[in-house]
């Protein structure tokens, strides 16, 4: 849907559109690599009994199906720039979601409907 509604902003926008659509574009691949880096971390840090990677909510629900020392453990103590990975990842999905759906907050430099 990215870029289907590049080309409609960019041919049938108004004046300044070339820049509207290019500012659309780069703020929600940016939303989509934020939850795309998050969900890639979700699917490495979790295996079932058997060891396949899975994506399974029931299964990140118990502790013990993380591999160990992987970032996402729970009792993992890794750090990025102070934050806990996990919370980390869990203010990655917020951004990426905040961006990705149409929600009021303002962001300078966002486009907003006028």
């Amino acid at each position: 849907m990215l870029l289907p509604m590049y080309f409609l902003i960019g041919i049938w926008g108004g004046e300044r559109r070339e820049y509207a659509a290019i500012k659309f574009f780069i703020y929600t691949l940016i939303g989509s690599v934020c939850i795309l880096i998050v969900m890639i971390g979700l699917y490495l840090s979790v295996a079932e009994a058997d060891g396949v990677h899975t994506f399974s909510i029931l299964a990140m629900t118990q502790p013990g199906n993380y591999i160990p020392g992987s970032l996402l453990h729970p009792a993992s103590g890794a750090l990025v720039l102070g934050l806990p990975i996990r919370h980390l990842a869990f203010l990655l999905l917020f951004i990426g979601f905040a961006i990705k759906l149409p929600t009021c907050l303002y962001i300078p430099g966002y486009p907003t409907p006028t």
